[in-house]
């Protein structure tokens, strides 16, 4: 009895979703003092809990945009983050802001000012 639970939980189309392995580029929007910069990553390593905190590891990130618009101040969740690629190096302490998932593809908001 307890198998056809689970697997019927598991056959859920949100469980199923989350899941599956993520196929598609990720965005990474990173506010910073002065410039804000968005990049398009795989994310290797995402995770936040209740407790406050959190880390973001993706590799072959790439630039894609900047701009320099103001954002607020937004609720301090540490995120240890670390961006690698070709000509991306972004490596600290920042706050996770926001998390979205579209298809096969997710969307990351982090605050490193």
């Amino acid at each position: 009895m307890k198998l056809a639970w689970i697997f019927a939980l598991l056959c859920t189309p949100a469980v199923a979703a989350s899941l599956r392995a993520n196929v598609g580029p990720d965005d990474i929007y990173v506010y910073k003092n002065g410039v804000n910069i968005n990049y398009q990553c795989t994310v290797n390593h995402f995770y936040v809990e209740t407790e406050l905190s959190g880390s973001l590891y993706a590799s072959g990130c790439v630039q894609t945009s900047t701009d320099t618009a103001a954002w607020p101040v937004f609720l301090p969740i540490p995120m240890r983050v670390r961006l690698s690629g070709p000509s991306v190096s972004l490596e600290g302490d920042c706050f996770f802001v926001a998390l979205g998932r579209m298809s096969a593809s997710t969307s990351t908001v982090i605050d490193c000012r």
